[in-house]
């Protein structure tokens, strides 16, 4: 059973540490396949809280669609033992792909 430690420096996930096992449903299994299983320089999009919680209490518009922010990060570090994985990701500026 492999833990999964997951930390975002900067955007809107800055600070956020996610906690997990691989094999077990979270937040941090899915940042770690998005990640490709958490490989320096590997970039990956997440949804700020904003759209997550928007998107759960509001009917999609068909005519009118939503339009959000799409935040990338990129894993920087990668540190692993036997029985965990700690990654890092900072976060990507939208306008020109670069960190932040």
């Amino acid at each position: 059973m492999l833990k999964i430690v997951f930390e975002f420096l900067g955007g809107p996930h800055d600070g956020r540490i996610l906690d997990g096992v691989v094999g077990e449903a979270s937040d941090a299994e899915r940042c770690f396949l998005f990640s490709n299983w958490g490989t320096v320089g590997q970039r990956f999009k997440v949804a700020s809280d904003y759209a997550v919680e928007t998107l759960a209490t509001e009917q999609l518009r068909e005519e009118k669609p939503h339009h959000f922010q799409r935040h990338f990060y990129v894993v920087t570090d990668r540190l692993e033992d036997p029985d965990e994985v700690r990654v890092r990701a900072e976060y990507l500026s939208a306008s020109v792909g670069t960190r932040r």
